[in-house]
């Protein structure tokens, strides 16, 4: 029985040989933090583009604010329902 890792490997494991190993390692984590974060931007990111003219601008506040005058107004039609229901 065998109860060395898993690696077959004739060397035997020494502190060097494990600080390597540990320091090969958290270099990849790193770089895969890095990629990770990219890519988490890059799906966070809003879909539409930056408003580069002052109409864009003007059209992306105006419809920001519909969307938030229809969500209260839905909210308040949900809430008076369910006052209904239990009355």
């Amino acid at each position: 029985m065998n109860t060395s890792s898993s690696t077959p490997t004739s060397s035997p494991v020494t502190l060097e040989s494990i600080i390597r190993q540990k320091e090969a390692v958290k270099k990849e984590l790193e770089e895969q933090k890095i990629v990770l974060a990219a890519l988490g931007k890059k799906v966070t990111a809003p879909f539409a583009p930056n408003p580069a003219t002052k109409t864009n601008g003007v059209m992306r506040a105006f419809n920001t604010g519909m969307v938030t005058f229809q969500g209260i107004m839905i909210a308040i039609r949900v809430i008076r329902r369910f006052r209904k229901f239990f009355r």
